[in-house]
């Protein structure tokens, strides 16, 4: 395993940029294997002797590179990467996702606190409520897409808006335009809370997706969704800036 002793003193990089890249030659070379759990922010800050706040620099730097997934109840996920076959991409974005479903409700609107990642995305504190919207696209009457949505406290939308319709001509209209997304997508087996939200009674696969959109690269969206892969196709209509 990659030595674990940190260098200190003036002229070395920042610790927390030293255990980035240590986490990610794990991940690289198998140690940290796509789909296993990372130790807690407890254990590595017992190995590396450095403070929680070190450790969660190098675990934002893991996520915005597309290595790592934080699931409530699942703790942080090693996700594949160029080296274990990749499910990860980033695009600049012009389109919408195009589908088949019209059945699209919306089960809450409201400003609530979010998850690490999300926080660490928009630069809040988990303790700040920003606005939530819940919603779930159905096909023959059962449900087959969650959509969770955090948006940026500096977007004009409001939990008395109409967010019923398309969420991105609503942020072109509020003047927030979506022009740059990142996404991450992954595969796996519904767990208990999963197999309650798709009313499941068997190990089911399921495509996970995190997607981040930006305007004039400002984050603005953060959406964790949840699919039922054997109900739903998902195509996404992209172009790329030459």
């Amino acid at each position: 395993m990659t030595n674990t002793e940190l260098k200190k003193g003036s002229g070395q990089k920042p610790l927390w940029s030293q255990l980035f890249e240590i986490l990610k030659e794990r991940i690289a070379e198998n140690v940290y294997e796509a789909g296993s759990v990372l130790p807690t922010e407890a254990e590595l800050m017992k190995e590396f002797s450095v403070s929680r706040i070190t450790v969660r620099q190098a675990m934002n730097r893991l996520l915005q590179e597309g290595m790592i997934s934080r699931r409530r109840g699942s703790g942080t996920i090693v996700l594949p990467t160029p080296g274990n076959l990749s499910t990860s991409f980033h695009s600049t974005f012009k389109g919408e996702e195009h589908n088949h479903l019209k059945d699209r409700r919306v089960l809450s609107v409201a400003y609530q606190p979010v998850p690490q990642e999300a926080a660490d995305f928009f630069g809040t504190s988990v303790n700040q409520p920003l606005l939530t919207l819940v919603r779930e696209s159905y096909l023959n009457g059962k449900p087959v897409v969650r959509y969770v949505t955090y948006l940026s406290p500096a977007c004009m939308v409001k939990d008395t808006d109409d967010v019923s319709g398309s969420l991105y001509e609503l942020l072109e209209e509020l003047g927030d335009p979506i022009d740059r997304v990142t996404e991450v997508i992954t595969a796996f087996i519904a767990g208990p809370e999963e197999k309650n939200i798709f009313h499941l009674e068997n190990d089911t696969a399921l495509i996970h997706r995190i997607r981040k959109g930006y305007s004039r690269e400002n984050p603005i969206e953060y959406t964790d969704s949840l699919y039922l892969s054997d109900d739903y196709q998902l195509t996404i209509e992209e172009s790329f800036n030459k």
